[in-house]
């Protein structure tokens, strides 16, 4: 990349000279400083939802950070937890296999107006809770987990790859009843949360 310097001093009419972007001269003594990337604002670093790989650890300001945005959508955890579920169902139909009461539910609207749908959402989004309040006591929190990953593994069968799939949905909706409120630091808090879940979630498979 070629960055033009406006010239003073010594430089007639104060023209532009061109120099390459790894090192910046001036055009005459003295020299400039040389630019670093300490100079450029640092935007907090963001991971993808993973499902392998180590669980991560978590600040005190990435747990604030993750309760602060969890209050709106839980206050309204009935009609937010079926969005995330018919979201997930209608973009995955195939995932309606591994639960024989929504087998029949071939559309959106019989998924809306369908009690069994409902109460499974009310659980998921339940167990989102209860992760995000056992986020200080670890060893209670992964055998909450480990036991839905035992009933998701043995008694549903489910595919292990839609915990991620539900991850994302779950994710957007948060960001979605944060608007504008929702940081970059608080996404990345949530990705690292939900890396958690699905992570502690496939130890049975």
């Amino acid at each position: 990349m070629i960055i033009y310097i406006r010239g003073g001093g010594s430089v007639p009419g104060g023209r532009y000279r061109r120099c390459s972007s790894d090192r910046l001269y001036s055009p005459s003594p003295p020299r400039a400083r040389v630019a670093s990337f300490a100079d450029i604002p640092q935007q907090p670093a963001t991971m993808p939802i993973e499902d392998s790989g180590s669980k991560p650890d978590f600040s005190d300001d990435e747990k604030k950070a993750i309760k602060d945005s969890w209050s709106g959508v839980y206050s309204e955890y009935e009609s937010t937890s079926s969005e995330i579920l018919i979201k997930f169902f209608v973009d995955n139909p195939s995932a309606q296999d591994f639960f024989p009461k929504f087998k029949d539910l071939d559309s959106e609207e019989k998924l809306k107006s369908s009690t069994a749908v409902r109460w499974h959402a009310e659980r998921i989004i339940n167990a989102v809770n209860d992760a995000i309040w056992l986020l200080d006591e670890p060893e209670k929190n992964a055998k909450k987990l480990k036991e839905l990953s035992e009933k998701h593994a043995v008694q549903l069968n489910v595919d292990a790859k839609f915990f991620k799939v539900l991850a994302e949905v779950i994710l957007d909706k948060v960001a979605e009843k944060n608007d504008g409120s929702f940081s970059d630091s608080a996404r990345s808090a949530w990705e690292k949360l939900l890396t958690y879940i699905c992570i502690s979630l496939k130890v049975a498979y």
